[in-house]
C-alpha cells in the first residue's frame, strides 16, 4: 500500500528542483562566478518500501561579497518548510588583494624563477587555505604549487618532478625572503 506511505523522496523532489533551477549571480573579476551543484541523493531502503528519509546533499562555492547565512536562508525557503537544512562546511571564499605589499614583493620574488611577471589568478578548488581563511580571516593567503589544476584527483594523479624541485626553489627563497624582513 505504497499509497498510505509518507513518501520522504517524493517530497524532497520538488524542493530539489527549485535548487536546481538556481543560478548563482555573484561574480568576481578574477575568481569568476560562484558555482552550485547538486551532488547526492540518498533516499530508501530498498525497491518495494516507501522512504521515510531522503538527504540531498548541494555543494555551493561562494565568492567575496555573498552572505552565507543569506543563501541558507533562500536555501531552506525553496527547499520547503518540511526540509531541514544542514551546513556540513561552511567556509569564506579565500581572496587576497593582490596589492597588498606582501604579494607584491612576493610576485617580483617569482618574477625571478619564471622571467616574467607573474598574474593574478583564482581557483576554483577547495585547498587547506580556506581552513587558514576561517582561522585568521586577515592574514593574506597565496596558493602556489607545482602541477595542473586540471589533473588534481584524477585517475593516475601526478606531477612532473621538475616541477616539484622548483617549488622548493620558490618555497626556499620565500622563506629567506619573510625571515629577512
Amino acid at each position: 500500500m505504497p499509497e498510505k506511505g509518507d513518501n520522504a523522496l517524493a517530497k524532497l523532489l520538488p524542493g530539489a528542483c527549485r535548487l536546481l533551477a538556481l543560478r548563482p549571480d555573484a561574480a568576481h573579476p578574477i575568481l569568476g562566478v560562484s558555482t552550485l551543484a547538486l551532488t547526492s541523493l540518498h533516499a530508501g531502503l530498498n525497491l518495494n518500501s516507501i522512504p521515510d528519509r531522503a538527504v540531498l546533499s548541494l555543494d555551493m562555492r561562494t565568492v567575496p561579497g555573498q552572505d552565507h547565512a543569506l543563501l541558507r536562508r533562500e536555501f531552506a525557503a525553496l527547499a520547503g518548510e518540511e526540509a531541514r537544512l544542514r551546513a556540513l562546511l561552511d567556509v569564506p571564499p579565500v581572496w587576497t588583494e593582490p596589492d597588498l605589499p606582501w604579494c607584491a614583493s612576493t610576485r617580483r620574488l617569482l618574477a625571478d624563477f619564471i622571467g616574467a611577471e607573474p598574474g593574478v589568478a583564482g581557483a576554483a578548488y577547495f585547498t587547506d587555505a580556506a581552513a587558514v581563511r576561517t582561522a585568521l580571516p586577515a592574514l593574506p593567503l597565496l596558493i602556489l604549487g607545482p602541477g595542473e589544476p586540471a589533473a588534481a584527483h584524477t585517475t593516475n594523479e601526478s606531477c612532473p618532478l621538475d616541477q616539484i624541485r622548483a617549488a622548493q626553489d620558490i618555497y626556499e627563497a620565500l622563506i629567506r625572503a619573510w625571515y629577512a624582513l
